[in-house]
């Protein structure tokens, strides 16, 4: 009997408090990969298992490592804060018109090689909350990425000067051949 009361007063106790967090986020990708002066879309997506409160808030960040969190939007009360983070400043926009809605996902626009980093989109509705954390990398499409300045334009002008050179000379090979032959 006094398991049985034990038992039902620890299932009273979990109903009323419920699961610490029923608001997530749902993220198609963890990575992303964009091209130099091209716009990406940093997805963000939730749902809330409770009413949007008074205390909603949607703030994204860089989590850099070689410095502090640094916010670059930051959602609460109905209001938008923007340009708080400066190498971003102009160039970052919600996706939605009211990001309340259940998607907070972001554009940078024109990415420079100085963007890929990690961000994290952090969605808070107490006393829900969650975050989650996302790659960039950004890619100059006119060159290797590497220590080596030569670009791909130039080698493939290489390549194609070594095939055209190899393909006259395997045809001037093949007329002297047929030539000997027939005599």
């Amino acid at each position: 009997m006094r398991c049985l009361l034990s038992f039902f007063v620890l299932l009273g106790a979990l109903c009323c408090i419920g699961p610490a967090s029923a608001l997530i986020i749902s993220m198609s990708q963890s990575r992303y990969y964009a091209a130099r002066g091209s716009n990406v879309r940093l997805a963000c997506q939730y749902t809330l298992a409770l009413d949007v409160t008074q205390y909603m808030e949607i703030i994204w960040s860089v989590v850099s490592a070689k410095e502090d969190e640094k916010t670059i939007l930051w959602f609460t009360d109905g209001r938008l804060n923007a340009d708080l983070y400066k190498p971003l400043e102009g160039r970052v926009h919600f996706t939605s018109s009211d990001p309340q809605n259940g998607d907070a996902s972001i554009i940078i626009s024109d990415v420079r090689l100085s963007d890929s980093e990690t961000y994290r989109c952090f969605v808070k509705n107490l006393p829900e909350l969650d975050h989650q954390k996302m790659d960039l990398t950004v890619v100059d499409p006119l060159s290797r990425q590497t220590d080596n300045p030569v670009s791909l334009t130039t080698t493939a002008v290489a390549a194609i000067a070594v095939f055209v050179t190899i393909t006259v000379l395997g045809a001037v090979a093949i007329a002297v051949a047929f030539s000997c032959y027939r005599k």
